[in-house]
């Protein structure tokens, strides 16, 4: 039998974990179209940063390849600065 993590802060774990995975899917195929849509990050111009809930995801644009590669997804709490 599966044990489902709850805390009173923070809910359901597995509910949030899907939540935030859905939100990925869906603000990554917005990049398809525009790949340029979100702000570069000031402190590593090389990413750009996108705002998931409690999470930050760093991404670049590979111009040559016309790819959009994810870099990191972190918690927002996180030291971002090392983590990078």
């Amino acid at each position: 039998m599966m044990k489902c993590l709850k805390n009173s802060e923070n809910g359901d774990y597995p509910n949030k974990a899907k939540r935030l995975f859905q939100e990925i899917d869906k603000n990554l195929k917005s990049l398809e179209d525009m790949p340029y849509l979100y702000p570069v990050y000031q402190r590593n111009p090389k990413y750009r940063r996108m705002v998931l809930e409690d999470h930050l995801l760093f991404y670049y644009v590979d111009e040559n390849k016309h790819e959009v590669k994810v870099y990191r997804i972190l918690y927002d709490k996180m030291d971002i600065e090392n983590q990078l």
